[in-house]
């Protein structure tokens, strides 16, 4: 760990949480109030339901089709998105391209995304 950060140990649950001097949970420690592993979570009590009686998966969506025909709006939409896929997103970016803070902003933004891609893998 980096000797410029005071580190702070607390208990939770009966296992040690340690967080650098802003708080923030250090990487590579444990941290017990994160994430559950799986099969704890309701995605994985589903699927684990489906793969049991796969009829289920058939029932539901004959609901979500009838609810559908009968024009509930949500339904409708929840089907159109699983049928195309949701609609892509596009961010314009206006200004002069050499600009420090076009760069500084399309950084942070490229940034942010690969956040994203690595929480969505995990």
């Amino acid at each position: 760990m980096e000797e410029n950060k005071t580190i702070n140990q607390e208990q939770k649950n009966g296992k040690e949480l340690v967080r650098d001097e802003e708080g923030k949970v250090i990487s590579g420690v444990l941290n017990p109030t994160g994430r559950p592993k799986k099969g704890h979570s309701i995605t994985e009590t589903i699927k684990s339901m489906f793969d049991k009686e796969p009829e289920i998966k058939k029932e539901l969506a004959k609901k979500i089709l009838d609810m559908a025909k009968a024009g509930d709006i949500q339904a409708i939409k929840t089907l159109w998105n699983y049928i195309d896929g949701m609609p892509k997103q596009t961010i314009k970016v206006e200004g002069d391209d050499d600009s420090e803070l076009a760069k500084q902003k399309l950084k942070e933004m490229n940034d942010k995304l690969s956040k994203r891609k690595l929480v969505g893998n995990s």
